[in-house]
Order: C-alpha cells, then structure tokens, then sequence
C-alpha cells in the first residue's frame, strides 16, 4: 500500500519521513540533493526556530536548517506509528 505523500513542512516535531521528490527549480533541487535529500532518504523534523522559521532536520546524521519555503518543495512519505 502506498503511504500518503505531503510536503516536509505539514510534518510535526519529532516525525521521520522518507524523501519522495523534490519539486524545486534546479539550483535549489541541487542544494538540497547536495544535502543529502535524496528519494529514499529518512529526515526527522526536530524543530522550529522560535520564530517558527527556518526548522532543523536531521539527515544523513547531521542537523540542517531550512527555510519553510524550500521545505514546502519537498515532497515526503511519513513513517507509520507502530
């Protein structure tokens, strides 16, 4: 069965996703595969800047910072709650 795809930002704190695509223009959809936001990969949403942008993820066992613009152009599938 299919997991429902949505966009990294309608994550909530501590949820681990796979990355599905990227729907960026191509210097940014280089910046991030650079990043390691490659389809398949896991990211965990940690949390919001108090201000609420940008949020750090873990990927690739290091913490990134994104802006919830560019996040939004990342599509993503959640993990399933046990």
């Amino acid at each position: 069965m299919q997991r429902k795809e949505c966009k990294l930002t309608e994550l909530s704190p501590g949820a681990k996703a796979r990355v599905s695509r990227i729907t960026a223009e191509i210097p940014l959809k280089n910046k991030l595969t650079d990043l390691g936001l490659l389809p398949g990969a896991e990211i965990q949403y940690l949390f919001p800047a108090p201000a609420g942008d940008p949020r750090a993820y873990r990927i690739c066992g290091a913490i990134i910072a994104l802006r919830n613009r560019d996040g939004s152009k990342i599509l993503v599938q959640p993990e399933e709650k046990e």
